[in-house]
């Protein structure tokens, strides 16, 4: 039996275990390699969290923190800085409507989100 010893993220454990899971502390995708959250992570994160935005976005804020966290340590190789990975982890949900795959740049209010 073997260990995992980069698990993902505690707080960003897909709900539904999902492959396209971030591998700390530098936040690459396990499946692809792909800054996470990949392309296949959104897709898999749209369609588990459909009906709930409130939770997506949630979830990605937790996310978010932790990449902070952990980019910003001395030996993490990440160079971006909180807006890109604010970008990156948030701002992609905000831009899609309710079912996945569709796509919106109206704005959302903090009501919604």
């Amino acid at each position: 039996m073997s260990v995992d010893r980069n698990p993902p993220a505690a707080g960003c454990r897909s709900p539904m275990g999902h492959e396209h899971v971030p591998s700390r502390p530098h936040w690459g995708c396990r499946a692809c390699g792909h800054s996470w959250p990949c392309d296949g992570a959104r897709s898999a994160l749209l369609t588990e969290y459909a009906g709930n935005r409130i939770g997506l976005f949630l979830y990605l804020a937790g996310c978010l923190h932790e990449a902070i966290d952990d980019l910003s340590q001395p030996d993490a190789s990440g160079t971006s800085n909180c807006e890109d990975l604010f970008d990156r982890f948030v701002d992609w949900a905000r831009r899609r409507a309710g079912s996945a795959g569709a796509t919106t740049d109206a704005p959302v209010s903090s009501r919604e989100a």
